[in-house]
């Protein structure tokens, strides 16, 4: 499996964060 096991629980973690305060964070992408 080439997949790393991180990616996917990044973007949870991304996903929370955004969820949590969205307004306070800026446009990082």
């Amino acid at each position: 499996n080439k997949f790393s096991p991180m990616r996917p629980l990044t973007n949870l973690i991304k996903k929370l964060v955004l969820l949590s305060h969205p307004i306070d964070l800026p446009k990082t992408n």
